[in-house]
């Protein structure tokens, strides 16, 4: 298992703080379904995962974590 430099931390835990950024704050309502709305959350979840699988999972599953 490859170990994980400071560097690729400090890149995962910047996009976890845009994904979260994105989600709260820059989001574009859509008119149907009631409710729903568009963000660019998804674009650093694509970026997590092009630094690699792990990258991707871990940008993935904690910027869920923190908008519980």
């Amino acid at each position: 298992m490859k170990k994980i430099s400071i560097k690729n931390m400090a890149v995962f835990g910047t996009l976890i703080a845009l994904i979260v950024v994105s989600i709260m704050i820059l989001r574009f309502p859509i008119p149907f379904p009631p409710g729903a709305y568009i963000h660019l959350g998804d674009a650093f979840i694509y970026l997590g995962a092009i630094l690699g699988p792990l990258g991707g999972f871990l940008v993935g599953g904690l910027e869920q974590q923190l908008l519980i």
